[in-house]
């Protein structure tokens, strides 16, 4: 079992990251609790993965609007 911490929450997971993830993190209604859950890696995965799809789509689109039909064509 590996531990990652990233910010407030702590990720517990194979080192070959299949089977589950245990996910503690504070509670958004009262920071002084923690609140645990069990994700399947593979679902994890996915969710990561579309989040990071949709950043990077969105900030090449964002490129693309500040580009002129010039730069795109060399001039």
């Amino acid at each position: 079992m590996h531990t990652t911490k990233a910010g407030s929450t702590t990720f517990f997971h194979d080192g070959n990251h299949d089977g589950d993830v245990i996910i503690i993190g504070p509670d958004s209604e009262d920071a002084n609790n923690e609140v645990q859950v069990r994700v399947d890696m593979e679902d994890l995965i996915e969710f990561v993965a579309g989040a990071v799809r949709q950043r990077q789509l969105a900030d090449f689109e964002e490129k693309l609007d500040r580009t002129t039909d010039r730069q795109i064509l060399g001039f």
